[in-house]
């Protein structure tokens, strides 16, 4: 065990242990990887890393913040190829309702090759809904409404009832003063 280091050497320790860091291990595990050739303890890795400026652990915080980061922008990305493949899929299963459709008919010498000018209508219904569920999938990935509320008070629909009446009070003047 050295008793004396040099600070060449103790800067030395500290910038392996913070890249190993970097490289993604915890602050305790670069310390101890460092410090297990020297003879020393981690805990004095981590000490000479606080002396100098910035500790491991605040490094170590550091890199897993930026993996987070890294993480959410992959996955984000990924969201956003998802909705673009689900808009084109819903295009695609519209555009079908319209193409002609080969479909297989049983027959007695086997199955037969049947072409349709238009699809069936249980298909046009099945890509229509498929469609319509994807369309629907992709509004809710951007964060829109996927349904209709309306959410009324008592005083509107009030006043849309005097609105109403007032209308038919005049249509119905207006026919007894035409005639």
């Amino acid at each position: 065990m050295n008793t004396k280091t040099t600070d060449q050497n103790r800067a030395k320790a500290v910038d392996q242990a913070r890249l190993l860091v970097t490289g993604g291990m915890s602050a305790n595990e670069a310390a101890a990887a460092v410090a297990e050739p020297l003879g020393i303890s981690g805990r004095t890795v981590k000490r000479w890393a606080q002396q100098s400026g910035e500790s491991l652990g605040v490094a170590s915080q550091d890199n897993a913040k930026n993996a987070r980061v890294v993480a959410r922008s992959q996955y984000l990305a990924s969201r956003e190829e998802l909705k673009v493949r689900m808009s084109k899929l819903a295009h695609d299963l519209i555009d079908r309702c319209y193409e002609k459709q080969e479909d297989y008919m049983s027959s007695k010498d086997g199955p037969e090759r049947v072409w349709y000018d238009k699809p069936p209508a249980a298909d046009i219904k099945g890509f229509v809904t498929s469609a319509a569920i994807l369309i629907d999938k992709c509004r809710l990935e951007e964060g829109k409404a996927t349904e209709r509320t309306e959410r009324l008070t008592v005083g509107a629909i009030e006043a849309w009832m005097t609105e109403q009446e007032t209308a038919m009070a005049t249509d119905a003047r207006d026919t007894v003063n035409a005639s």
